[in-house]
Parts: C-alpha cells; structure tokens; sequence
C-alpha cells in the first residue's frame, strides 16, 4: 500500500500578491515526520503493461490511524519526454460507490492544489489547528467519487522536470483548461465512451477555465504544444486504473479564486 505523507500547512487568502504567487499565505509549522514515506509511484507504467490489479494494490493509500477509508493515490505520467506527471488522490463513494458519480476536483487560482479542497473544504479529512488529522463530518465523498488532481503541471505535488512542462502566463492557463474542455468534448476516446450502452454521456456543465472566463479568441492555438492533450491523458489513464467507475456520471467542477 502507499503511504501519502501528508506536509501540514496552513492556508489564508491572499488577495492581490500578483502572478504566479500563490493565493494562499503559508505558515509552515515544524513538524517532525513520522515513518518513511518511501518513494513516488509512478502507476503509467503498470498500466502501459496491463497491470491493472497490481497498480491498484499499489496506490491504495493506508489511513489515518484509527479511521477506516478506502483511497487511493499516485502520479500519472502526462509526458514522457519532460517527465511530466499529476498527482492524484481519489475517494470511492462510501454509499454505493459502484453507482455514485465520479467527480474531478480542480482547485482554481489557477495553482491552488486540490489538496486544499481535500483537507479544507469538503474532503473526508480534517487538518486540526493542533495540527492531527480527524475525519470531517460531512465530506461530499459520503455520495460522490471524488477524484482530486493537482493541476496544472508544477502545482502543488505535480511536477515536471522540464521547464517546457509549465504553463507560463495565466493566460496559458486559462486557454489550457478551455482547450481541455474542448478536447475532452472531442476526443475519439469519450466518443467512444459515450457510445456504449452501459455509460453514461460525459459531462462537463458547470465548468468554468479561469479567472473571468477567460477563452481564446480562436482555436487556431490549439496544438501540440497545448497541456490540455496532458491533462486528456491523465483522464484517460485513471479511468484505465479503475474501469469499474467509468460507466459512472462523471462531472468536473471547482472553484476560481
């Protein structure tokens, strides 16, 4: 199983810093880890290999001392060339999980990482101003699967080891995420997907790009150049990593800071 070490930080609103500062002003608390974390798991190689089993074993998460539930985390491999990979965390629904819809958390900002919404907002675990972890009370995980990505690439514990792996302007990363919307509606993929009796249409009603709905003019950007393709692929493995949720809803929501 994996073992997520979780760095403790606390978060306050920070308007106004400028770009590519980060939304949140950061207190770090000294704090002594506990255990060995081990080493990342990369799970796109399982998957290019058909170890579908074995790559779930490996991303379940342990939980919490004196908490029983079920998650599972890990990085997809979006580049191969740049070794850009997104870190994922994904809950199962605790009622029904085999029926209850997928939900893809994208935490804004854009570079907030969705582990803010995880232990913050509305994720089953609660970081407690004595710095000990409790489950929340009312976690949207209760009904929904919640999928939590760090995105885009170099946000939070997503990484890259090529600068050509980043986003550069927020204005790149407001067409990124339209593209990502257009893509993903286009993609011979979830066409596919969406042609099969047992699957529900692909939905993405409510999603917002960035900031003040910023879109490209024209299409004409959309490239290879573009991340959105990254980001399909991510997508497209985590559905791979866990077939038995892609006949479910699946929606993609967030919040812009």
């Amino acid at each position: 199983m994996l073992k997520v070490t979780v760095s403790l930080v606390l978060f306050m609103v920070s308007p106004g810093d400028g770009l590519f500062r980060s939304i949140y002003r950061t207190t770090f608390v000294s704090r002594p880890f506990g255990g060995n974390a081990g080493w990342p798991l990369f799970l796109s190689p399982y998957l290019k290999a058909g170890k579908i089993e074995e790559a779930q074993k490996k991303s379940q998460v342990s939980p919490f001392p004196g908490m029983s539930l079920e998650s599972y985390a890990g990085y997809i491999t979006v580049n191969k060339t740049y070794n850009s990979n997104l870190f994922f965390w994904f809950f199962p629904a605790r009622i029904k999980p085999k029926d209850a819809p997928v939900v893809l958390w994208l935490q804004g900002g854009p570079g907030g990482s969705s582990m803010f919404g995880l232990f913050v907002e509305h994720g089953p675990y609660v970081i407690t101003s004595n710095m000990t972890v409790r489950a929340r009370d009312f976690p949207w995980t209760t009904t929904l699967s919640m999928l939590y990505i760090d995105n885009p690439v170099g946000t939070g514990f997503s990484f890259t080891d090529n600068l050509q792996g980043y986003a550069i302007s927020e204005i790149d990363v407001a067409q990124n995420l339209y593209r990502m919307q257009y893509y993903l509606l286009r993609t011979k993929t979830m066409h596919q997907r969406n042609a099969q009796p047992s699957a529900s249409f692909f939905q993405t009603e409510g999603m917002l790009p960035a900031g003040e709905a910023q879109q490209p003019a024209t299409l004409s950007h959309f490239s290879t150049q573009s991340r959105c393709p990254l980001f399909h692929s991510a997508l497209v493995q985590f559905f791979k990593l866990f077939p038995e949720y892609a006949k479910n809803e699946f929606y993609i929501t967030g919040e812009v800071s």
